[in-house]
């Protein structure tokens, strides 16, 4: 997806000028400039809060995992987004293989055992 300096202004009409050079990385910049998450992430000028949620709503954890273990929880919460649960962990273990297969059965075997 990526954010651009167009998405920043339209959200932040009142964005310095000199703040956005910093996150675009040049002073010559336009609408369809992309800004790199990473700036995004350690950026501290004005509206900073305000626009670290604003990224998290529309990149979720490709921002969120840019940013310090407090920073995440703050920025989640307030972007509104919930944590992954460990509902995908519990499923992988779940479905894992055996680790002791006896030497006379085959492994389609054990998969119809299980379903059936």
């Amino acid at each position: 997806m990526g954010i651009t300096v167009g998405d920043v202004f339209t959200q932040f009409p009142n964005f310095k000028p000199e703040d956005m050079a910093k996150l675009a990385g040049t002073e010559n910049y336009n609408g369809r400039t992309p800004i790199s998450l990473t700036r995004i992430a350690h950026y501290n000028g004005s509206n900073a809060k305000e626009l670290s949620v604003f990224v998290a709503g529309r990149e979720k954890e490709n921002y969120t995992k840019l940013l310090s273990e407090n920073q995440r929880t703050q920025v989640n919460e307030q972007a509104g987004i919930k944590p992954e649960s460990s509902d995908s962990e519990s499923r992988n273990k779940s479905s894992a293989i055996p680790s002791h297969i006896p030497m006379n059965v085959s492994i389609f075997d054990i998969n119809k055992k299980e379903t059936a």
